[in-house]
């Protein structure tokens, strides 16, 4: 019991001049699904949290290249995007969306990819371990929308469609 005091004394004389709390550095948003399995062709919800101090932008409908699917291959130690001309088919409404700080916002996805940039042509992407890749921006100053802002990605958990 002594030496536990003793301990403490010479731990906390130490830490008066030079122990200093880490300071946290800023958040980055998060994406995820509801679950880690799912069948094929049922519905993945994904959740967009924006854990930032400041304003993000996703502008889903500017070329189709605000979300895409990454399928992890068959030796699993690396991802593969399905195909450039390949996206997902998020079902989203709006042209430009904005997340203020802690804001989070709720997607349905059917398992679907959209092939050659045209709506009607949809196949399902089987399967496999998956990831999601959302690309965001901040800092914009919208006169030129993307051209003025800071461009950054981020990655969902993996998921399995069984």
């Amino acid at each position: 019991m002594k030496r536990r005091i003793i301990l403490l004394l010479v731990l906390s004389v130490i830490c008066v001049g030079g122990c200093k709390s880490k300071k946290k550095a800023e958040d980055n948003p998060i994406i995820k699904t509801d679950k880690v399995y799912y069948r094929q062709e049922e519905t993945i919800n994904i959740i967009v949290s924006n854990e930032l101090k400041k304003e993000m932008t996703f502008y889903p409908w500017l070329g189709w290249d605000s979300v895409f699917i990454e399928k992890k291959n068959v030796s699993g130690n690396s991802w593969e995007p399905l195909l450039v001309s390949k996206r997902m088919n998020v079902k989203i409404d709006s042209f430009m969306m904005y997340f203020q700080p802690k804001e989070r916002k709720y997607f349905d996805w059917d398992q679907t990819i959209l092939v050659k940039n045209h709506r009607s042509w949809r196949v399902f992407t089987g399967k496999g371990r998956y990831r999601i890749k959302f690309i965001y921006w901040t800092d914009c100053h919208y006169t030129t929308l993307q051209k003025s802002c800071e461009k950054h990605s981020i990655y969902s958990n993996e998921f399995v469609i069984k």
